[in-house]
């Protein structure tokens, strides 16, 4: 959780995507837990479940704190202690490689199931 923090401040600090958190977070579809349909295996649009999970998330609810303490954990840290290495993209390795993903995008690190790149066109 803390390394897609990084990639949202990675985002945010280079100014192409939105002049804060949530602006980073909804441009395009880059974060698909925000995107409204999604495309099922059958090829057709699906209702994107995780974005109906945060949108009824209660303020108290302790994911969503959790979530809010390590963003707010990340912005205050050293650009040095980035751990993924300026990172701005990732993908889940469970499913297809992105196009975007190919050179001149850089590979700055896997964590779990998570390939996070930087110099992504």
């Amino acid at each position: 959780m803390m390394a897609v923090a990084w990639a949202l401040r990675n985002r945010l600090d280079s100014g192409r995507w939105g002049l804060n958190i949530a602006g980073v977070a909804g441009w395009g579809a880059a974060f698909s837990c925000w995107n409204g349909l999604l495309t099922g295996k059958d090829g057709k649009p699906h209702n994107n479940l995780d974005r109906m999970r945060i949108l009824c998330l209660d303020d108290n609810d302790p994911a969503l704190l959790h979530a809010i303490e390590l963003m707010e954990i990340c912005l205050a840290s050293d650009p040095s202690a980035d751990p993924i290495e300026g990172g701005t993209f990732y993908y889940d390795v469970r499913t297809p490689k992105p196009s975007w993903a190919a050179p001149p995008a850089v590979l700055t690190r896997q964590i779990g199931v998570h390939s996070f790149y930087k110099n992504v066109p």
